[in-house]
Formats: structure tokens, C-alpha cells, sequence
């Protein structure tokens, strides 16, 4: 977490990766003060090795977690289980994977974490209707409006419902 929003690793990691090989330039520096240069090339080899090795194990135990960006948010889920956007932007993914009722379980999880949080409406309105949920999404649209009543977008979809429901 970074002030209280959420950041998926990869950016983090990659930059640490820029970090990691200043400071052996620095320490590679720091070496040249030494008068016994075979001392000096030794101690080069051992820390770039070890700098290498450290990149390479981090490396190693991110793969899984860079599968896709269902896996990157699930981690950001295991690792902070609090943060409702995570939630939301997982059942966006699960939703263009067909997985329907996987995006809704995590709208669910999102609008108890954040009862005001419209775009968790609309997004599992949006789920429903897919499952051919009519109804419930009209009502998690609607919610969506009321709590972000000046989204044009839901506004627009609020005025085709409500046309519908008058006819």
C-alpha cells in the first residue's frame, strides 16, 4: 500500500531492479579505493553474484503472480483483503472470462468493504445482466445512480430503465 492506495508489485519490482544495480556500481566504486587489485576483482565477482542471485530468486517467486492480471490482483487480495477496488477490478477481469458469478462474489465483497462504492453496483449490475439476471440489475444500476448521480453514464442508463419500467 502506498498512502493508503493500492499498488500491484510489478511497480515496485522493476524499478528495484534499476536500485539493485546502482548500488552495486557504488559498491564497485567503493572497491577501487583498495590497492591489491586481485582483491578488488574478487570482491566484484562475489557481489555481483550475489546482487544477480537476490534478482533472480525475487525474480523466480513473481512468475506465478505475473500469470495474468487475475493472478496480480489476487495477490494485491491476499496481501491487503481490505481494499475494495481490488476486488472491483478482479470481477472486471472475471467478467471478460465469462466467470459471472466469481465477479459478482467479489462486487459483494467490494460494497461490504464499501457500501457507497457506485461503480461495485454497476459493474455486478452488469455481471447480472449477463446471467440474465434482469431485474437484480436494474436495481444494482439504479443503485449505482443514486449513490454517483452525476455519472453520465448511469444517469443515461437510469433514464433508459426508468423508460422501460413507465411503458
Amino acid at each position: 500500500m502506498l498512502r493508503n492506495y493500492p499498488m500491484v508489485d510489478r511497480f515496485t519490482y522493476v524499478p528495484s531492479i534499476g536500485i539493485g544495480l546502482l548500488t552495486v556500481a557504488a559498491f564497485i566504486e567503493a572497491l577501487k579505493f583498495l590497492s591489491n587489485k586481485r582483491t578488488r576483482s574478487v570482491l566484484t565477482l562475489v557481489l555481483s553474484g550475489a546482487m544477480l542471485s537476490i534478482l533472480l530468486t525475487a525474480h523466480i517467486q513473481y512468475l506465478p503472480k505475473w500469470g495474468s492480471d487475475i493472478t496480480l490482483w489476487t495477490d494485491l487480495i491476499e496481501k491487503h483483503p481490505r481494499v475494495h477496488l481490488a476486488y472491483n477490478n478482479r470481477s472486471v477481469l472475471l467478467r471478460l472470462e465469462g466467470k459471472y458469478d466469481l465477479a459478482i462474489q467479489d462486487l459483494y465483497r467490494a460494497i461490504e468493504l464499501f457500501p457507497g462504492y457506485a461503480s461495485a453496483y454497476w459493474n455486478c449490475g452488469v455481471s447480472r445482466g449477463y446471467l440474465g439476471q434482469v431485474e437484480k440489475a436494474e436495481i444494482d444500476f439504479l443503485n449505482a445512480v443514486v449513490m454517483d448521480p452525476g455519472n453520465p453514464g448511469y444517469a443515461k442508463l437510469r433514464d433508459q430503465i426508468l423508460a422501460r419500467q413507465l411503458k
